[in-house]
This record gives C-alpha cells, sequence and structure tokens, in this order.
C-alpha cells in the first residue's frame, strides 16, 4: 500500500501502523502472533530502506507496552 501512495505521499510523510503489546513473557496462548510481530517490525524496515533513496518518508510502528 505504501507503494501505491508513494507518488501522492509528501517528500517527508510519515507512516504509521499499529503493532501488538510487547510483552516481556510470552503467554500459552500467543501462537502465530510472534512471528506476525516480527515480520510487521521487518517489513517497516524494508520499507524504510526502500524509501530512503527518494525520500525522507519515515516508517513507524507503534505497539502498546506498559
Amino acid at each position: 500500500m505504501a507503494r501505491a501512495f508513494a507518488p501522492i505521499l509528501a517528500r517527508d510523510a510519515s507512516v504509521v501502523s499499529i503493532g501488538i503489546s510487547s510483552l516481556l513473557v510470552t503467554p500459552d496462548n500467543y501462537g502465530y502472533m510472534g512471528p506476525i510481530k516480527a515480520a510487521l517490525e521487518s517489513s517497516s524496515r524494508f520499507l524504510a530502506k526502500s524509501f530512503s533513496a527518494d525520500s525522507q518518508v519515515r516508517f513507524n510502528v507503534v505497539a502498546p507496552g506498559r
């Protein structure tokens, strides 16, 4: 979606995604959420790197915590 909106984003825009809580201890029923959280954070880093060549767009993942 970020690539699709790239032409209309301001040069110094910010893209924010909402993650899941960052837990200190993983509960038993956490299931697939660990890999999903890692994928979200990894894709945000990848997008930041790929956009850095021609813009100053910032990518952030906000995760609720304590």
